[in-house]
């Protein structure tokens, strides 16, 4: 916010000042993590001439910790960016983990709120959906989310050619105009990131561990470090982060594989 307002000259006077901070419990939910493989797949696979799809490779690795979180027990919320993910994903686990019967996938014409009784109902489920990132409340149901992809927003989203056309008239230079519209960018996925890792803890008692099914999650810097996605109380979970291999397995970092012995204190972080 600050670095958004300062480019578009706000609060310079020293009569003005912006204030931001961040209120949070100390004590509220228990969450663990499992990051991808250095090797994994990306999730986007360039075909030329501008065009992408989504990578097969990708769509199995993903696929893949999608059914290992539901085999660790509990329901499971997998977060993905499009109908066609979606769509992609459910037809690989349909086709290579038949033994997975509580998938719920969500299509267009799905009432989410349907949905959302589904899972209630069935023990075990695997909701897959694309527009479940914020606004769903189901404390006590979540134990895992999987966030699929890096929710970046497009680069020619409506609002950012409008704010870009405003700064323009306003004789901003491109290079501030592009550093600008890219902050808001930032700004979007983080918030979305956080929306998503917080759809499993909606009360104190809340356990829950978060899965990220794309590598790109690793290699960011700035504000998208992950510290900066989890609030305080869960930042030293990433040092006890599980990470999830390219043949399936859960492997822990090697300074926690000797130290720890009681496999429950290993695979959840308590704050």
């Amino acid at each position: 916010m600050k670095a958004v307002a300062n480019t578009l000259g706000l609060f310079r006077s020293k009569r003005h000042q912006l204030v931001t901070r961040i209120f949070e419990p100390d004590d509220f939910g228990k969450l663990s993590l499992v990051l991808p493989d250095d090797n994994a797949p990306t999730p986007t696979l360039p075909l030329g001439d501008d065009a992408f799809s989504s990578d097969p490779l990708w769509v199995h690795y993903v696929s893949a910790m999608i059914v290992k979180a539901a085999g660790s027990g509990g329901r499971v919320l997998a977060l993905t960016l499009s109908y066609r993910d979606t769509e992609m994903i459910a037809d690989h686990i349909r086709q290579h983990h038949p033994d997975l019967a509580t998938l719920i996938q969500q299509t267009e014409t799905d009432s989410l709120n349907g949905l959302i009784l589904r899972f209630k109902q069935t023990e075990g489920a695997v909701l897959l959906s694309p527009v479940c990132w914020e606004g769903i409340n189901l404390p006590g149901l979540v134990k895992n989310v999987v966030v699929t992809r890096i929710p970046f927003s497009p680069p020619d989203s409506a609002i950012e050619a409008l704010l870009a056309e405003s700064m323009f008239k306003r004789g901003f230079s491109a290079e501030t105009v592009r550093a600008t519209v890219y902050g808001m960018s930032v700004i979007h996925t983080r918030r979305k990131l956080r929306q998503a890792i917080g759809r499993g803890i909606r009360q104190k008692t809340d356990v829950t561990k978060i899965w990220f099914g794309d590598r790109r999650i690793l290699a960011q810097n700035g504000k998208l470090k992950l510290e900066s996605l989890l609030p305080a109380r869960f930042v030293p979970a990433i040092s006890r982060a599980e990470t999830f291999t390219l043949d399936g397995i859960e492997s822990l970092p090697p300074n926690t594989k000797a130290a720890q012995t009681n496999p429950w204190v290993m695979k959840e972080c308590y704050l």
